[in-house]
């Protein structure tokens, strides 16, 4: 039987996502597609599932991403699909250990690349808001362009805490990375 979720992650909660993911496959609910904050589950035995999430660097049917699909299906691991350049995958634990960021480095990779794109959400928001709250000052009977403004400074503030949340994992990360290459 199979369920559908619907359920929404930051992209900066990626980490949280991949984890809600496993806990579910420990449930014997296991991913079997994806969409844009919804999740498909198939009934089956519990654990029987690793699931793992990736960030690409180009969409999916991009001809470098596809060899880099291709190349993690070699190794048992089914891709499930993907949501813009968010990538899952799935591995019968039968198979063996299934992790995508098992050392540090791949892991700060992923982080930068999630952070950049905090980074540039809050400064495209910005652009945006800042306009409307010019507008709004100017005028206070511009009651859209203080809702507006309201709303662009929220996503704003949302992206400048995925960003901060990212670059405080990163840091810690470079600690034990440093740490690490240091012995």
């Amino acid at each position: 039987m199979r369920t559908k979720v619907k359920k929404i992650f930051w992209m900066w909660n990626f980490e949280e996502e991949e984890k809600w993911l496993n806990q579910m496959s420990a449930k014997g609910l296991h991913l079997v597609s994806v969409g844009i904050c919804n999740y498909t589950f198939e009934e089956g035995i519990e654990g029987a599932y690793t699931i793992q999430t990736e960030l690409l660097e180009h969409f999916d049917d991009h001809p470098e991403s596809r060899k880099y699909l291709a190349f993690i299906e070699e190794t048992g691991a089914e891709y499930l699909g993907s949501v813009k350049a968010n990538a899952y995958f799935r591995k019968e634990k039968s198979k063996g250990e299934f992790h995508l960021h098992s050392n540090i480095a791949p892991r700060l990779s992923l982080i930068h690349r999630v952070r950049i794109l905090c980074l540039i959400g809050f400064i495209v928001e910005m652009f945006f808001t800042v306009p409307n709250i010019i507008i709004f000052i100017g005028d206070m009977t511009m009651v859209f362009n203080g809702m507006v403004s309201l709303l662009g400074l929220l996503l704003s503030g949302l992206f400048m805490h995925g960003f901060v949340k990212l670059t405080r994992t990163k840091v810690r990360l470079k600690k034990k990375y440093d740490l690490y290459e240091a012995t």
